[in-house]
């Protein structure tokens, strides 16, 4: 008998090989130390100029991010159809799933409905569906990983979701004597490096047994913010697509759990 959680649990799958491919590229772009960023800092000022150059990434990262996306908003809609389906419900092709980010308006008799879910389902379905809402972080809705997904994979239709630049910082020195004075030339160097970023050596052009300096390179993402503004806080990327992906991993297994075993 075929399986009727077949078609969401191949579109997670599938989601899964792209953010496979996403972290094995990002992992060579951090250690490939083609970065190429120098700076000057004055040390006891602790202030430093900003990078002269970093290299992006490939594009095929962000085309990668693009599908990743496209694969777990799929998947959940997938998920909505079959609520609908093996329920008394009629899908229909405007059945979706739900991600809302404020909760429906109540009735005359002040009864909150759940949210909406087009070709009707059972009360279960909807609590379930009620549960794992953006809106249950209050104003903080933003920050969940579906209003994440839902933004993101609205922007990626029309651009990439990676920014122009990469972020250093924060930069750090620390002195094992007299701090030096003036100001110093020095050059990045990965010393360490995963998917999620790269630590970095701040080698000075002319070296201080007493200084030495290290920093923290990561892509950041901006989007999405609260009201379709960009974040205030931007994240790295990897932290975000961590956060999303694990918040549709949850929705998946639990509907399977609890509908479909």
């Amino acid at each position: 008998m075929a399986d009727p959680f077949a078609s969401v649990q191949d579109r997670f799958d599938r989601a899964q090989e792209h953010f496979d491919e996403i972290r094995r590229m990002l992992r060579i772009y951090y250690a490939g130390d083609v970065h190429v960023i120098r700076g000057e800092s004055d040390i006891n000022a602790a202030m430093t100029m900003n990078p002269l150059y970093v290299e992006a990434p490939p594009e095929r990262v962000n085309t990668l991010i693009g599908e990743m996306l496209h694969d777990l908003r799929s998947c959940l809609d997938h998920l909505a159809y079959k609520f609908v389906g093996f329920t008394p419900g009629n899908p229909t092709k405007d059945t979706y799933f739900p991600i809302c980010k404020v909760r429906p308006m109540a009735n005359k008799y002040g009864v909150q409905p759940p949210p909406p879910l087009v070709g009707g389902s059972t009360l279960e379905v909807m609590a379930f569906l009620d549960k794992h809402q953006p809106y249950q972080l209050d104003a903080d809705f933003f920050l969940h990983g579906l209003w994440e997904l839902h933004r993101l994979a609205i922007i990626d239709r029309h651009r990439h979701i990676v920014p122009k630049g990469v972020s250093i910082a924060p930069i750090r020195w620390t002195f094992t004597g007299i701090p030096p004075l003036g100001k110093y030339q020095w050059t990045a160097r990965t010393k360490t490096s995963d998917e999620f970023g790269a630590e970095l050596d701040l080698v000075l052009d002319k070296p201080h047994p007493d200084a030495e300096g290290h920093a923290t390179l990561r892509i950041l993402v901006n989007e999405p913010g609260p009201d379709g503004l960009d974040n205030p806080n931007p994240v790295p990327l990897m932290d975000l697509l961590v956060n999303l992906n694990d918040q549709t991993r949850t929705i998946v297994n639990e509907a399977r759990a609890l509908f479909f075993a």
